[in-house]
């Protein structure tokens, strides 16, 4: 009769099985960490450089346009700005880059977010790097 019963039995699990899919699960997080550091660096980069080329591009527009040109009559002539202060806002909104100023604010916004994840990620690397307590350290 017991050994009809002793096939039903669960077999014990060893004693280090918890601390072995702990450190699995630690790896497997690392791996993940690791994945998306490299990520949000190339992504910081590309955002960078186009940050540079989008800013060029802006400064280029505003000295082209003659947008400086009438916000200097604001400032140099205020009577002047008062009594025609329509027709010179019209003038300004129609000589403002608009799109310069959107691709850079853009540019900046995905750069800024992309460092925030990286230095997000980099501190998740830097706590997961380091050894997991195993039950032989206890």
């Amino acid at each position: 009769m017991k050994k009809i019963f002793s096939s039903l039995l669960l077999p014990e699990p060893s004693e280090d099985l918890f601390f072995r899919v702990c450190e699995v699960i630690r790896k497997e997080k690392l791996a993940i960490s690791r994945r998306n550091a490299c990520i949000m660096t190339a992504l910081f980069m590309c955002s960078g450089i186009s940050f540079i080329f989008a800013s060029h591009g802006m400064i280029t527009n505003f000295s082209n346009s003659e947008f400086m040109d009438f916000l200097s009559i604001i400032v140099s002539d205020v009577t002047v700005a008062l009594i025609a202060r329509e027709s010179l806002l019209f003038a300004l909104l129609e000589s403002f880059p608009f799109v310069s100023v959107m691709v850079t604010l853009i540019a900046i916004t995905i750069c800024l977010q992309s460092l925030r994840s990286l230095a997000i990620h980099m501190n998740d690397l830097f706590y997961q790097s380091m050894p997991a307590n195993t039950h032989e350290n206890r």
